[in-house]
């Protein structure tokens, strides 16, 4: 709303199918065409799935107030030429006007335009507009109504369809072979009804192995009947090789009783908890060598397996000598001992 004196409210709706931790969330102010922000806000609170959220100037009427979560006389204090960006954790969710750009006084005309106006997304429209510079034409999204209308202020209505819309995030995104510790992928639906479940298809790919580095996955996850979310958990393997940190990354796939949203992929890691240690084992407990006589032994072994070759390389001190100056140690051989005989002077 950009209505007459302090008559200002932003509503802000949460269609995503589960509920969302606002202070996640931040409001961003661009006055008159400037490329930086100019005020800002952070949400709080937790915002149920098909609920709005409502801020308003603390100034606006009774009936604006009536309807206001929160009030900001910073933020929600804008004309028709300031644009105004819906971010999470700092990435763009959705934007009214174009940053960068000053309009002169309004984008759009008539009813459908950000001056003395108030605009109400159209009912088929179920994602944001994630890119904050690109231009900004009021008709192409938005209904307009006359300055000061507060009609159906606290509630929006998405047009009824018959398809789901299904994405994915990744709700955990970090695991460990130690514990094991699970990460944990949630897939969502919404603009559709969840009177039945509803089987999402997805792909496997990143750098860890299915069955071998984490328990299998089907590739396909079932949103419950009345659900609207569900939940692919990552379960790690926790093996004695050492392979260092490693990625499962799912990507959504389209399927005949749903269509696919933003994100339809997302990726976890899975923190390796395996290094490749070394134990040096001396023969008869010391490692003697007498000048220019007897000479003596140690074994090498890795604690674990690698899974690349590892060279160990000796360094001598001048006064005594190796008859090898490397170790090389294969995934095949790791466990093999290595015998390293030390002459003197």
């Amino acid at each position: 709303m950009e209505g007459s004196s302090f008559n200002k409210a932003i509503e802000i709706f949460n269609g995503t199918g589960a509920s969302v931790d606002l202070s996640n969330y931040t409001l961003e102010l661009y006055f008159n065409g400037s490329p930086t922000v100019s005020e800002m806000m952070t949400l709080s609170g937790t915002l149920a799935n098909g609920e709005v959220f409502v801020l308003a100037h603390p100034s606006a009427n009774a009936t604006i107030l009536g309807q206001a979560d929160a009030t900001n006389s910073s933020v929600i204090n804008w004309n028709g030429n300031d644009a105004i960006v819906l971010k999470k954790n700092n990435n763009v969710v959705d934007v009214i006007g174009q940053v960068g750009l000053d309009p002169g006084t309004e984008w759009g005309s008539g009813d459908q335009s950000t001056a003395n106006n108030t605009l109400r997304r159209k009912c088929p429209i179920t994602a944001g507009d994630t890119n904050a510079s690109d231009a900004f034409d009021p008709s192409i999204e938005w209904d307009g109504f006359a300055q000061d209308n507060t009609d159906d202020l606290g509630a929006h209505l998405l047009c009824i369809s018959a398809t789901p819309i299904v994405n994915i995030e990744a709700t955990d995104a970090s695991g460990s072979e130690a514990g094991p510790d699970n990460a944990t992928f949630t897939v969502y639906r919404s603009n559709g009804s969840a009177s039945d479940p509803l089987n999402v298809a997805y792909t496997i790919a990143g750098t860890a192995n299915n069955t071998d580095d984490y328990s299998t996955l089907s590739g396909t996850v079932t949103i419950p009947m009345g659900q609207f979310s569900a939940t692919i958990t990552v379960i790690p393997v926790n093996d004695s090789e050492s392979e260092g940190d490693e990625t499962v990354v799912l990507t959504l796939t389209d399927g005949a009783d749903y269509d696919l949203g933003t994100p339809s992929f997302a990726s976890v890691t899975i923190e390796d908890n395996d290094t490749p240690d070394v134990t040096i084992t001396q023969t008869g407990g010391s490692t003697d060598a007498a000048e220019g006589g007897a000479t003596d032994t140690y074994d090498v072994v890795l604690n674990s397996k690698p899974t690349a070759y590892v060279t160990i390389t000796g360094a001598p001190d001048g006064q005594v000598w190796t008859n090898k100056s490397t170790l090389t140690f294969t995934p095949d051989d790791w466990n093999v001992l290595k015998t390293v005989t030390v002459s003197c002077c």
